[in-house]
């Protein structure tokens, strides 16, 4: 059952049968929907495979690049919907990038941990211009957590005997780094030893492990801090809706996890990312609710065999659709909320495609592995 705007979601599709029961309506929109998201996310790809993040709302806007992250869950989330050969394009994208790219990531293995650098230019970066040129702006970009996704996509799609040499070197880049101590992280900011990006990394080195040597202690490492952490995010912080991500990926499956996130940071248009979170914030209280955080919650509760939770919240996303498309996040703006500027977001909708092709079988995953 379609709620909030549903009625509204119902009119934006005229030319569905109004002879058909409400069943079949729901049936036929959800349909829609998913070819919406599909033609959305084939909308944002570049001409060498990737999909920026999103579509620019203005000149100074940076949605129209690509993130290493965002589309290694772009392409997980197209292998979920059965979307494979869309999920290769995305991927083979990002290696060839990585290629690219070899020179500083050899450079990195041969000098050693790079903490040095407080800029973290000498690191992979995590964010490319559409025409694969480095973001150069200063910002937080240690963020480990991207390459492990981007190991979990070559390795699930079967990419690496193909991209051997960099996938090998994307490993011992991860070792060198040490991905269990402080990191940017998703939201590419504080520094802090947090559960995703160290999960992250673990479940990239597990995928690609059949295909070239991974040490099992460097494996070992990354579970080791996850467990010092006790029921936490981080070493600073013991909600986010970060800690949802690795549900996806397949390396947690505890659901009082997802019930605390829901208890602490759910609200009524998406999920705030954590407590006192400034960015986009309406001011105190006011954090920015993320529609995103809707389907990471769908795919923790599917991942761990609840359905109807699932479907739960993927009809909510589906209220809070904008013109059919989903926005970043809901932000407090002259005493309400509304959707952001950054609307359609590729990530989102990658993430409800697979979440609405997943409910429909019988042999639903909610996750990677």
């Amino acid at each position: 059952m379609l709620e909030g705007r549903g009625n509204e979601l119902h009119d934006s599709f005229e030319e569905i049968d109004s002879s058909l029961d409400k069943d079949s309506k729901e049936t036929e929109i959800g349909e829609k929907l998913a070819n919406h998201d599909l033609e959305t996310l084939r909308s944002l790809q570049t001409d060498w495979g990737t999909v920026a993040a999103g579509p620019s709302a203005k000149e100074s806007d940076s949605y129209n690049r690509v993130w290493i992250r965002d589309n290694s869950l772009v392409a997980l989330g197209l292998e979920m919907a059965g979307e494979h050969d869309f999920a290769v394009e995305v991927t083979e994208g990002l290696l060839a990038l990585m290629e690219r790219n070899q020179p500083k990531i050899l450079k990195v293995i041969e000098e050693g941990k790079p903490y040095g650098d407080e800029r973290n230019v000498t690191l992979i970066h995590p964010v490319y211009e559409e025409n694969t040129k480095e973001l150069d702006v200063e910002w937080g970009w240690r963020q480990n957590d991207a390459i492990g996704n981007l190991l979990q996509a070559a390795g699930t799609l079967g990419l690496v005997n193909h991209h051997k040499e960099v996938i090998n070197n994307l490993v011992k880049y991860l070792e060198v780094v040490e991905y269990w101590e402080k990191d940017n992280g998703i939201w590419e900011w504080t520094q802090q030893v947090q559960t995703n990006t160290v999960l992250s990394c673990v479940a990239g080195l597990r995928a690609v492990s059949d295909y070239v040597e991974v040490p099992d202690s460097l494996i070992d490492v990354g579970y080791k801090t996850a467990e010092k952490l006790e029921g936490k995010y981080s070493d600073l912080r013991e909600y986010d809706l970060a800690h949802l991500n690795p549900f996806l990926l397949g390396e947690i499956t505890e659901p009082f996890i997802i019930e605390k996130i829901e208890h602490e940071l759910v609200r009524d248009h998406g999920v705030i990312r954590y407590h006192k979170d400034h960015y986009m914030s309406g001011g105190k209280g006011h954090e920015a609710e993320w529609v995103l955080g809707f389907l990471m919650l769908g795919h923790a509760w599917l991942s761990c065999g609840n359905k109807e939770k699932a479907e739960e919240y993927l009809n909510k996303v589906d209220s809070l659709r904008v013109n059919k498309d989903i926005p970043e996040a809901y932000v407090y703006k002259n005493g309400s909320y509304v959707a952001n500027e950054h609307t359609p977001l590729a990530w989102a909708h990658a993430l409800a495609l697979a979440l609405r092709k997943q409910l429909q079988k019988d042999d639903f995953q909610g996750k990677i592995y």
